[in-house]
């Protein structure tokens, strides 16, 4: 088996701590969301023309308040300051099939902005009614871009939904496989959050039809640079990589230095593969399913320092 080395230097490059949050929406009924204060929605920047998103029995939902359109989608995006390659997603609840042409919409939002009368930012949307769209927001009501369309889709309760960006790139994945990709640079900042859509079909109101789906949970992450092989790099806790491989099957985490460090290495979809602890002389060797993109975090730094990390 062929084994590509990596040798990473942390001083070498511009390296932040990643922001995420995860939510189970377990805290009890809320409209609008808010979780002690660490979701913004329209009741947080004034002005608006967009809907609240609420939490009812530990589902996040639409929220009709007075919703005059079918542009209106209600969202909620995290507050903090996130960086620009994001990775959210959710898990779909649905407790029965809205009916008629409601055209009711699951939504993830990446490098979301919103302040007075305005909605800037890039939605994932995963449609009941089996279609895909990624979309621009560009401010004002009703002012959208649409970068790519699909269709064939069909969502079960249960389902994992998430969405990236990177770069320019934007990816769409439904249960891990990818589903939808669009590139766009127009917006380069903002936050993760959430949205849905629905219609009043003339057969259930909007609301009634908000009510019977949503997210179960949702988590988020603003993704850790790229670092290519024959860098090098200081190990510091908390701090993570993406180290990509056409051909690795295992990944190897060595030290020169005394001490042990740990961390993890998790898969692009943010699935937790294995933890790790390595010492001078006696590396980890993580073993993965296929080659592709992955995640190494460092977690903590044990019985002396250590400055560099190798990893094969």
């Amino acid at each position: 088996m062929r084994t590509l080395l990596c040798m990473l230097y942390f001083a070498a490059f511009a390296f932040v701590n990643a922001m995420s949050y995860s939510t189970t929406f377990s805290g009890g009924d809320e409209n609008p969301i808010s979780e002690g204060g660490k979701w913004l929605r329209n009741s947080s920047v004034g002005s608006f023309w967009w809907q609240n998103v609420k939490v009812a029995g530990g589902v996040a939902r639409g929220a009709d308040i007075h919703q005059t359109s079918d542009y209106q989608d209600p969202t909620a995006i995290l507050s903090g300051s996130w960086g620009p390659n994001q990775s959210a997603g959710a898990k779909f609840h649905k407790s029965s099939t809205p009916a008629g042409s409601s055209y009711a919409e699951c939504e993830i939002r990446l490098r979301t902005t919103l302040t007075a009368n305005s909605n800037r930012g890039y939605e994932c949307l995963f449609s009941l009614n089996g279609y895909t769209n990624i979309v621009r927001w560009n401010g004002p009501e009703s002012n959208f871009t649409i970068l790519t369309s699909g269709s064939g889709i069909n969502m079960k309760s249960g389902d994992s939904l998430r969405a990236t960006i990177s770069g320019s790139t934007i990816t769409m994945y439904l249960n891990g496989t990818q589903i939808a990709q669009a590139t766009d640079n127009a917006v380069t900042s903002g936050s993760p959050g959430i949205g849905f859509d629905a219609a009043d079909n003339g057969t259930s109101s909007r609301q009634s039809v908000y009510d019977q789906f949503g997210f179960d949970s949702f988590s988020a992450t603003d993704e850790p640079p790229s670092l290519s092989p024959g860098g090098t790099a200081a190990a510091r806790p908390a701090q993570s990589f993406r180290i990509t491989s056409p051909s690795r099957r295992a990944i190897t985490v060595s030290t020169r230095d005394p001490g042990v460090l740990r961390g993890a290495v998790y898969s692009c979809n943010g699935a937790f593969v294995a933890s790790f602890e390595a010492t001078k002389g006696n590396g980890a060797a993580i073993p993965v399913a296929q080659p592709g993109l992955f995640f190494v975090r460092f977690s903590s730094l044990k019985d002396g320092p250590v400055s560099h990390a190798f990893v094969n």
